[in-house]
């Protein structure tokens, strides 16, 4: 583009100007491109999230996973340290199998076995020692409600028993102590009444005791003196 000028002296002169550029084409390729880099942005930071959320999830499910198999782990090694199943009793020679059964019955008669009263009772039968004490190892027992059953027949029965004496009575046969003091915490029992049972037993065996001599015998059986004393005065 030429524009009309004139120098010093007054002459015309012709000057070219030079048009400036246009940038608007430039600059709108420059938004495009921060556009595009803004968006791959945000697409590059949902594409972590997702990978993170599936990585947290996978995590998870290994950790319940793990649970669930130690869990079952544990079941398996408890059914596995049960003392006999079913089929370990079928196994087992007859001979086995018959002393469990006959301890089993001896257990569940209401009688009231010890550990040792028991194997000895199996020995009278003639069991051999192995299958007594494959017997013994595998009888579902308590041996506390043992002692208490053995107890409670005593103190049933009649004969009246003091507390000593009931204790010397299951000590002879064969309960533990620890037995003999569940028992005795646990038993339904009115030592009163027991002295008086036996009071009545000795004034009725045609012996013929004295007043004080009653009492010294209901003391030396291990009644107390108040229940002695009790006891006799009771007597019709």
């Amino acid at each position: 583009m030429a524009k009309q000028y004139y120098d010093e002296n007054g002459n015309p002169v012709e000057v070219e100007i030079k048009e400036k550029k246009k940038r608007g084409g430039c600059f709108k390729w420059g938004l495009i491109i921060v556009a595009i880099l803004i968006l791959f942005g945000a697409c590059s930071a949902l594409l972590t999230d997702d990978d993170t959320t599936t990585e947290e999830q996978t995590v998870e499910q290994s950790i319940s996973d793990e649970s669930t198999t130690v869990q079952e782990e544990t079941k398996e090694a408890e059914e596995t340290n049960d003392p006999v199943t079913e089929s370990e009793n079928n196994d087992a020679p007859r001979e086995h199998r018959n002393a469990l059964l006959s301890t089993e019955n001896y257990i569940n008669s209401g009688m009231g076995f010890s550990k040792q009263g028991l194997r000895e009772q199996l020995d009278f039968e003639d069991f051999p020692s192995d299958a007594i004490d494959y017997a013994l190892e595998n009888v579902e027992v308590d041996w506390n409600e043992q002692a208490l059953t053995s107890a409670q027949n005593y103190i049933d029965s009649g004969m009246g028993f003091s507390d000593s004496s009931l204790r010397e009575q299951l000590d002879f046969e064969n309960h533990w102590a620890s037995e003999i003091d569940y028992a005795l915490d646990n038993i339904s029992v009115d030592w009163n009444e027991q002295a008086h049972t036996s009071a009545k037993n000795y004034e009725s065996s045609g012996m013929g005791f004295s007043r004080q001599g009653l009492i010294d015998q209901l003391l030396f059986e291990g009644f107390n003196q108040d229940q002695a004393e009790h006891a006799v005065d009771s007597l019709d």
